[in-house]
């Protein structure tokens, strides 16, 4: 399962957060789409369609990435209520967000019966300093799944599904690594082809992760 597809911005700097009433709410299936936004920053001026909302709900100048208004995402009854009021975009939703919210429970079932969690899955490694890189494959296979895989130079420690966006799963696999392999862990560091599934393509929250 990949990710939704979207703008790639790969920004180095954290936007600026809006305070709360600072700008206006939209619902999803409003007019937000075809109203005329400007950036405070930049003066980028167009319509929301332009914009792309990140994965809080902050409608994102295309030019510099500064949020212009909120969008609420819809939840399955939000797109119910919307089709059943005759929403044509909401229609056409319907039948692909229910089949997206099944194929979510079945993948998270198939990461909970086969993810690192205990010691025991990591093998017995030789050498005195261990250096971990962490790595993504992406569209494997019949399912075109997509995998994080944990090396340690090119052996292949542990493979998992991948999710989206996901340092605290980086965190959590470098606190088992670390409790495994005791002082010989030296490091666990992300390859350049992983960095957009790990920050969700806002490399500004690497300042927050630490490869040791």
């Amino acid at each position: 399962m990949s990710r939704t597809p979207g703008k790639m911005c790969r920004s180095t700097k954290r936007p600026r957060q809006l305070p709360v009433g600072e700008k206006r709410l939209y619902q999803w299936y409003s007019d937000w789409k075809i109203l005329q936004f400007t950036c405070e920053h930049c003066g980028w001026a167009g319509k929301g369609e332009k914009a792309f909302p990140d994965e809080g709900g902050v409608l994102e100048c295309p030019r510099c990435d500064r949020g212009v208004a909120y969008v609420q995402f819809p939840s399955l009854r939000d797109t119910e209520q919307a089709a059943a009021a005759g929403n044509e975009e909401a229609i056409q939703d319907l039948p692909k967000k229910r089949e997206w919210i099944r194929r979510t429970e079945e993948r998270m079932n198939r990461f909970e019966s086969n993810h690192l969690h205990s010691l025991d899955q990591l093998p017995e490694l030789d050498g005195e300093s261990l250096e971990f890189t962490w790595d993504i494959a992406v569209h494997v296979g019949d399912e075109k799944e997509d995998y994080q895989i944990i090396r340690v130079g090119e052996r292949e420690v542990w493979r998992e599904l991948a999710f989206w966006d996901n340092i605290l799963r980086f965190n959590e696999i470098k606190a088992l690594l670390k409790q495994k392999y005791g002082p010989r862990f030296k490091s666990l560091t992300p390859t350049d082809g992983s960095l957009d599934f790990l920050t969700g393509d806002h490399y500004y929250k690497l300042q927050t992760l630490s490869w040791t």
